[in-house]
């Protein structure tokens, strides 16, 4: 064989094994995933129903739940609730749906304490997104 035929099958089995190894991904509404560690990453997705709170996350003992990312296609009705408090009003803090926000860039640092349930809230429907991780209290 010539020197190019051999080039050619190199490469073609370097894209073989490249295509082979990619993981496909698929992103739906689910309960929270937990990714490993010692300050393990959750991330969780629903939808608002417009009416009443929705008790998102139960921060489990030992830990701290903080809070980076928070992203709602309908974000001028969204409120953040602690223990059913309010912590953070969007229609009083309209920046939450401006990509300059803490929340929406994964820069915030919100953090509920051991046993604190986090809630949202939407004065009207909204799909969510929340991101954060748990660290030792």
């Amino acid at each position: 064989m010539s020197r190019m035929s051999w080039a050619h099958i190199a490469v073609i089995c370097g894209l073989v094994f490249a295509f082979s190894s990619v993981r496909a991904a698929w992103a739906a509404p689910t309960g929270p995933t937990v990714a490993g560690g010692e300050h393990p990453w959750l991330n969780w997705s629903g939808y608002l129903v417009d009416g009443g709170p929705h008790e998102t996350y139960t921060v489990p003992d030992g830990r701290v739940l903080v809070i980076t990312t928070v992203i709602a296609d309908n974000c001028r009705s969204l409120i953040i609730q602690k223990d059913e408090e309010r912590v953070f009003n969007a229609p009083a803090n309209a920046s939450l749906c401006f990509n300059t926000n803490a929340f929406i860039q994964g820069r915030a640092h919100l953090v509920f304490e051991s046993g604190a349930v986090m809630g949202l809230y939407g004065s009207g429907s909204a799909s969510y997104y929340v991101e954060g991780y748990l660290a030792h209290q």
